[in-house]
């Protein structure tokens, strides 16, 4: 099915995940996650770019390896918030990041 998002139509499976890495960019990754009411600061788009060197190398990916890494000054509880929100009130979509 196509969804809408940052006026460009965009492949989605029916739960509105994107099905195609090639539509993704930042426009849609930021309209994304307005949906969920977040707000993208540097320190997301620092954790979205560091997953997706991880996704283009073909690497695993994990939290803690992302705190571990030392590729930026960044505490787990920052990641955490980051990539989960406050889990009561939030679920952040696999979409933002591809």
């Amino acid at each position: 099915m196509k969804k809408i998002i940052a006026n460009k139509e965009i492949e989605v499976n029916e739960e509105g995940y994107l099905l195609d890495f090639k539509q993704w960019d930042r426009e849609v990754s930021v309209c994304i996650a307005g949906e969920c009411d977040i707000v993208m600061t540097a320190k997301h788009w620092e954790v979205i770019e560091y997953i997706h060197d991880k996704h283009k190398n073909e690497e695993s990916l994990s939290i803690r390896g992302i705190k571990k890494s030392g590729d930026f000054d960044i505490d787990m509880v920052d990641i955490e918030n980051i990539l989960l929100g406050d889990l009561e009130e939030k679920l952040v979509r696999a979409d933002l990041f591809f």
